[in-house]
């Protein structure tokens, strides 16, 4: 009968572990859940700050545009002035 009373034991020991490996697995299965809403609001705002910034960047490309065409014709300026300035004193 020991015999019989320890495989019970046994068996209601595993019945209370699984009765744990179940808490925790709904535990797990509600803090998935949470993540994925956490998830999901990410990526809409990131989705919505992707939109605010395409037309940054295609500001800044233009800016960058008029930078370069103003270092371009100041380089020109200056190169014109220098040669203003040498033929000035090549003149007799």
């Amino acid at each position: 009968m020991s015999d019989f009373k320890r495989i019970e034991d046994k068996i209601d020991a595993l019945h209370e572990k699984f009765d744990e490996m179940k808490m925790v697995q709904v535990g797990q299965a509600k803090d998935l859940e949470f993540h994925i809403k956490r998830t999901e609001l990410a990526e809409n705002r990131l989705e919505i700050l992707e939109e605010d910034v395409i037309p940054l960047k295609n500001k800044y490309q233009q800016f960058l545009g008029a930078i370069k065409l103003l270092t371009f014709v100041a380089g020109g300026i200056g190169i014109l002035y220098t040669i203003l300035k040498i033929v000035e004193v090549l003149r007799p």
